[in-house]
């Protein structure tokens, strides 16, 4: 096989400095050529006289555990990331639910009702909107 030492080269040094984009040329299948050729050389089996040479079951199967292998560890990442945003809406949830139950400056929930003429309901529903603000100062301007 015509420059077999030098796809080996390149297959290991692919595998050596394995970046995202290099990922995801082999999962694509861009550079079996010299990842067989490199593993094929790291196993220290005979030098193939034709690329049909390098699909042996050693070489075939080691490459197949490597590309699960980063599969694996891209799914590992989404799943990381994923996690994340769960906590993060937790967490914005969380702050979302002590700022609706800090008492406004109107007044209690009773109290809200009572001087707009409204529900103790249409108060909490208002306040978990985000708009009982908005409800006071229209109903403050409707008065004068």
């Amino acid at each position: 096989m015509e420059n077999y030492v030098k796809k080996a080269m390149v297959g290991l040094s692919v595998l050596g400095n394995l970046t995202p984009f290099n990922a995801a040329q082999i999962l694509l299948g861009n550079y079996d050529l010299e990842l067989k050729a490199g593993l094929n050389f790291s196993k220290d089996l005979p030098d193939p006289k034709e690329e049909e040479d390098l699909n042996n079951t050693v070489v075939l199967e080691h490459l197949e555990k490597i590309k699960a292998h980063i599969r694996h560890s891209i799914q590992v990442m989404f799943n990381e990331e994923a996690e994340q945003v769960k906590k993060d809406k937790y967490q914005t949830f969380r702050k979302q639910m002590v700022e609706n139950t800090k008492p406004h400056a109107e007044g209690t929930i009773a109290e809200i009702a009572t001087k707009y003429g409204i529900s103790k309901s249409e108060v909490r529903r208002l306040k978990t909107e985000g708009i009982l603000d908005s409800f006071i100062d229209e109903q403050k301007k409707a008065k004068t």
